[in-house]
């Protein structure tokens, strides 16, 4: 059976596209969310599948990375260099095209090199350090390696307001930046989550996305069962539908029924069993 691709949702309000995938329970404090939403930045429905796979596979890596835990790892001088630069690269996109006034920026660049002596910069760009990480999949790093990063996105932060200072001008030449940026290679994952060879059998993924392909249910709908098919899995403590026993499937229900009067508002009681609202 050929296993089809989730399909990208539409935001009901912007008309842009999304990827999105519920994070199995176990994992969200490492990852920092309930749910994984990225915006596929377009609102054409065929330019947002071209796209959806390759987030896809970016979003499983770095699940699968979470899970893997482990002892923390080092940043490499290349790594650093490139997440800092990954950093640099969205904030000029979000502001060349309106950078402001010049004389703002420039008391504002002022500021902030006032700020990176003292240390006040770096405190306020942890939380960028955290998001920034956990984005790029690097979930298990050490203290140094961090201290290292905070200290290039303080430097990437000077060059940001450098150049939207020369934007507000109205130059707006070739960054000589971007050129030294080398890629960003996101850390290496195992092909599952469950240690289960691979090629072996179905998973409940799987047979979610042929049900999909077959049926083609709207998008809602698809996203829904994916919660539930996500809920069992984190019930059962696997994703082989051939482990799964009849006694499984009623703990699973009675599990849900004794959360439904406020924890699963998403699921109703039909004719015995738990459907999405």
């Amino acid at each position: 059976m050929v296993q089809i691709m989730p399909q990208p949702f539409k935001h009901p309000k912007t008309g842009v596209y999304y990827f999105r995938k519920v994070i199995p329970v176990a994992l969200r404090e490492a990852i920092g969310r309930s749910e994984w939403r990225e915006s596929l930045r377009t609102k054409d429905i065929r330019e947002a599948k071209r796209l959806y796979p390759e987030v896809a596979l970016k979003v499983d890596a770095q699940i699968a990375q979470a899970a893997q835990g482990g002892s923390p790892v080092s940043l490499t001088q290349r790594e650093i260099a490139a997440l800092a630069g990954r950093w640099y690269a969205e904030k000029v996109g979000m502001f060349e095209d309106n950078p402001g006034d010049p004389d703002h920026i420039d008391a504002g660049l002022s500021a902030l090199e006032d700020a990176a002596e003292d240390g006040r910069a770096a405190a306020a760009l942890a939380p960028d350090v955290a998001s920034l990480l956990r984005d790029e999949g690097f979930f298990q790093v050490d203290q140094q390696s961090r201290d290292r990063l905070t200290e290039a996105l303080v430097s990437a932060q000077i060059r940001l307001a450098q150049t939207l200072h020369k934007r507000a001008l109205g130059d707006y030449s070739t960054d000589p930046y971007n050129p030294t940026v080398p890629p960003l290679e996101r850390p290496q994952t195992p092909p599952k989550l469950t240690g289960k060879a691979p090629g072996r059998g179905q998973t409940f993924t799987s047979l979610l996305t042929a049900w999909a392909a077959e049926r083609k249910p709207p998008e809602r709908t698809f996203y829904e069962w994916e919660r539930i098919v996500g809920r069992l899995a984190e019930h059962v403590g696997h994703d082989d539908p051939e482990r799964v026993t009849k006694v499984d499937v009623i703990g699973f229900k009675d599990a849900l029924l004794q959360k439904k009067s406020g924890v699963c508002p998403e699921f109703r009681v039909e004719g015995g069993f738990m459907l999405p609202r």
